[in-house]
């Protein structure tokens, strides 16, 4: 991003890729005594039209404990200290006090070449200092601003332990380096940034959020701009925008209508600034991003995951969060508790351990970290809730999901069948399909929960304070919504999902479920089975279902059907179902057309 400001009286400015009104900055480096090289690169006719100079340089490091400090231009990237265009010294008096940043106007003007040149600094941090604070900014002399939309040319860098030049830019770093250039400066001129991907549905009218960048002298108080879509150029629209943008480098965010169109999938949009206050834009401003088009649009759930286990002390709040999110979501979530180191962990898990930073903890859609109970904040009761109310606010499912499970002949194994609606056609297939068994009511007397609130009368959250109540190891516990098994958890099953996707076509995925071997499923009335739906490239899950699977236990009468209606004599039965040796009272006994009748006894 750039940012200037005009010196009065004369065609000069300080610019840059980052905002110079910025309050914090971070630092990097590589550890150790050795020496710098860091750069940008300014193309050609960018921010002045050409004939334009380059008057000197002004730069921020972390430390002062620095030598052979140079500044130069460049037409490429030098091998060593030295540019082709011009180098000179920056004596350690050039640093500034006042604006805490070094500052060398260079010896003669430096005209832009027609490709384009670099601008840059070397240095050498001669040794790393005994004390562990200023070691800090020793090790880490380069300072840069992070900025959430990148800049390719914002930051090179190279140093004696890595020499050859990396791009930090590309990962939104601009390095804190001002140009101060000078002559014929544009007067209407202003640029958009590249926008990015935005989801979309058909028929509906997405605000995508473009920041504009002044590049002239004049306050803008106006644009004019087209939306082409692909190859097909977009109609010209008038927009005043809501704050003037005064002055070279001045910068705002704003809002744009982009309409969808019949495509789905990844559509490719180019914004073009054609007029500054009603008059042809002096800077060639292309900025692209996308609308990722749907069919329709539907509402996903969610995936949450409690990371927990029986040793961690301060968990009770993870149980006390999930099971307060599934009250209030319902089926919006799939909540799962996943254990560890305890007699209900699940080892295929244990992949997770390296996407948390710890105990109790939580994962939406293995994408966002954050508390089972506070959420984002660090001790604000159960806002978790807002937190997952915001995520399904600003989400939207780019698949239907629909689950069916049945239980096998015999309750040994179960049958599941997964169909997946995309709303979009693609000829790649980047998704694929995992599966979980939940149990609810687990229990064992011997289990114990550690409980770090046995006793805080500092807890005044309603929701914890029973626990308060509650002794240090908490026995009699039944254990909800825990995840019991697993296939294809950490990025589905391979094949799942087939390419290509054609959006509205239902496609199907049949998956067995084996549990006769599992010795955790305790009732299996008390079972349900999720299906998650991830992108394998990221590991995220973009959409979830969850359903309960209903189990009739077979009683006594059911088992005494497979044996012959001949026997006799017929076996009776309680109305409970339970064979009895004798009637008394009411009771059931089948009857000679093989119907079960009531009779009554008062034997």
């Amino acid at each position: 991003m750039m940012m200037a400001a005009l010196a009065p009286a004369q065609e000069e400015v300080w610019w840059s890729y980052y905002p110079q009104d910025v309050t914090s900055a971070f630092a990097t480096g590589d550890g150790v005594a050795q020496t710098y090289h860091a750069a940008i690169r300014l193309p050609a006719n960018y921010v002045m039209p050409e004939g334009g100079q380059l008057l000197g340089v002004r730069f921020k490091l972390s430390t002062q404990r620095v030598s052979d400090v140079k500044a130069w231009v460049a037409t490429e990237l030098p091998v060593g200290s030295e540019g082709d265009l011009l180098t000179c010294d920056v004596p350690a008096d050039s640093y500034s006090e006042d604006i805490k940043m070094y500052e060398q106007r260079f010896s003669q003007p430096v005209s832009v070449p027609a490709d384009g040149c670099y601008i840059g600094i070397s240095f050498t941090v001669p040794e790393i200092s005994s004390n562990s604070g200023q070691a800090v900014y020793d090790q880490n002399p380069l300072c840069y601003v992070q900025e959430e939309v990148p800049s390719k040319d914002a930051f090179y860098i190279r140093s004696d332990k890595f020499p050859y030049w990396e791009n930090y830019g590309v990962s939104g770093k601009s390095l804190i380096l001002q140009v101060l250039i000078g002559g014929t400066l544009f007067e209407n001129a202003v640029m958009s940034m590249d926008f990015g991907t935005h989801q979309a549905v058909h028929g509906e009218t997405v605000n995508v959020p473009i920041t504009l960048k002044n590049f002239g002298t004049a306050t803008v108080s106006s644009i004019d701009y087209a939306i082409d879509t692909r190859t097909r150029k977009g109609q010209e629209v008038h927009f005043d925008l809501p704050e003037p943008l005064q002055g070279l480098g001045a910068r705002a965010e704003v809002e744009l209508p982009f309409t969808t169109d019949t495509y789905t999938g990844n559509v490719k949009k180019t914004l073009r600034i054609t007029k500054v206050n009603g008059q042809p834009n002096e800077a060639t401003s292309q900025s692209t991003g996308a609308l990722f088009e749907l069919t329709r649009r539907i509402e996903p759930r969610l995936l949450f995951e409690e990371y927990t286990g029986m040793w961690c002390v301060n968990c009770p709040r993870g149980m006390v969060g999930l099971e307060k999110l599934q009250e209030d979501f319902g089926d919006r979530i799939v909540g799962m508790a996943i254990h560890n180191g305890d007699p209900l962990a699940l080892t295929d898990y244990d992949f997770t351990m390296s996407l948390i930073k710890g105990y109790p903890s939580s994962l939406i859609n293995r994408e966002l970290e954050l508390d089972p109970y506070y959420g984002t904040t660090v001790n604000e009761p159960y806002h978790v809730k807002d937190d997952v109310e915001s995520v399904l606010q600003n989400s939207l499912a780019l698949a239907d999901l629909d689950v069916q499970a049945t239980w096998n002949s015999d309750f040994t194994g179960i049958d599941v069948v997964t169909t997946t609606t995309f709303l979009y056609d693609s000829n790649s297939a980047n998704f694929a399909i995992g599966y979980v068994l939940v149990a609810d009511d687990l229990y064992d007397a011997s289990w114990r929960q550690k409980n770090g609130y046995a006793g805080n009368t500092n807890i005044t959250d309603p929701d914890l304070l029973p626990w308060t109540e509650l002794p240090a190891w908490v026995t009699g516990l039944h254990f909800n919504h825990v995840a019991i098994a697993s296939w294809g958890a950490q990025r589905g099953l391979s094949a799942s999902v087939k390419a290509p996707l054609q959006a509205e076509v239902p496609q199907t995925h049949t998956h067995y479920i084996d549990i006769s071997q599992n010795k955790l499923v305790q009732n299996k009335g008390k079972l349900k089975v999720a299906a998650l739906l991830f992108d394998t490239q990221t590991g995220n899950v973009v959409n979830a279902r969850q359903v309960a699977l209903p189990y009739d236990a077979p009683t006594d009468i059911d088992v005494q059907d497979a044996v012959s209606s001949q026997q006799q004599p017929s076996p009776i039965y309680d109305v409970l179902g339970r064979r009895i040796a004798r009637p008394n009272g009411l009771y059931l006994q089948r009857g000679a057309d093989g119907k079960m009748k009531k009779y009554f006894s008062n034997q």
